[in-house]
């Protein structure tokens, strides 16, 4: 008896820790609205395609107006430091430059999704300097 006992805390515990975890930890930007999207189609299954639809209807509604965050603040300078490349570096070169940086840098790989951030940024605003 006191054995069972001590199991079904030790698994409520276990529980616990697993909920928090999956709470705490930065989830990726799809979740969201494909939560919301399953969670409506379930709720109006009996309407068959309709409520598909509106599920679908639901998920790109969130993904649209979800939250993206801040956009950081860099200037060219800072992006061609942050990425590594000089002033005569192609499109190419950027691209090579970021994608190397940000395999290390990227949340789902244990990085901090601010670097990661920055890294897109100066990406993004690299590039746009070389197109216009």
């Amino acid at each position: 008896m006191l054995a069972k006992a001590l199991i079904v805390i030790a698994l409520a515990f276990a529980a616990l820790g697993a909920v928090r975890w999956a709470v705490m930890r930065p989830r990726p930007r799809w979740l969201m609205p494909a939560a919301a999207g399953v969670a409506t189609a379930a709720l109006l299954w009996r309407m068959g395609v309709i409520g598909v639809a509106a599920g679908a209807v639901v998920g790109a509604l969130v993904w649209w107006f979800a939250p993206k965050g801040p956009a950081p603040d860099i200037d060219v300078a800072q992006a061609r430091a942050l990425l590594g490349v000089g002033e005569a570096a192609t499109r190419d070169d950027i691209r090579a430059a970021h994608r190397r940086l940000i395999a290390a840098a990227h949340p789902d790989r244990g990085g901090a999704q601010g670097h990661a951030a920055r890294l897109n940024a100066a990406r993004d605003l690299l590039l746009r300097k070389l197109k216009g």
